[in-house]
């Protein structure tokens, strides 16, 4: 039945999402006192309290043991090596390990746009690339996403 009818606006579909509403409502939890409440705002007390509780560190006082293993600053190596910026090769790397053809931009190139033309964009794929290393601040086009919805029809 629920292959046939599932999604349809059917009588069925609405019985069988009110099932599930009815079998999935929160009508009380046990708090703290294992005393169960039922009353909203009780209940959204209880559940607040919990994670709150669960997430809220307890601030232990005794971490010698941990930081013991912990050496208090990095070297001057060490900082060398994580504050340098990316080199040609490894940009060109991680470009040419991405797939040339899935996912185009909004410019709708994809990453074999690059690929092909790294002669002529590599300094500005490399600039870029190592101005967000330095900033940390990321080209706002970079994250934009392209969505196509595509309408249901029987």
């Amino acid at each position: 039945m629920w292959l046939k009818d599932g999604d349809l606006n059917t009588k069925y579909f609405h019985a069988s999402t009110k099932q599930r509403r009815a079998v999935n409502r929160i009508v009380g939890l046990h708090n703290e006192g294992n005393v169960w409440v039922a009353g909203e705002k009780e209940v959204q007390k209880v559940g607040v309290d919990y994670f709150q509780k669960l997430f809220t560190s307890t601030l232990p006082v005794d971490f010698t043991r941990v930081l013991e293993n912990v050496s208090g600053c990095i070297t001057p190596t060490e900082n060398e090596i994580l504050t340098r910026g990316a080199t040609e090769m490894e940009v060109r790397e991680a470009l040419f390990m991405m797939h040339p053809e899935k996912a185009p931009g909004p410019d709708g190139m994809t990453a074999l746009f690059f690929q092909r033309s790294w002669h002529i964009v590599k300094e500005d794929i490399l600039a870029m690339v190592n101005n967000f290393l330095s900033t940390g601040v990321l080209d706002d086009r970079l994250n934009m996403t392209n969505i196509c919805l595509i309408p249901k029809t029987d």
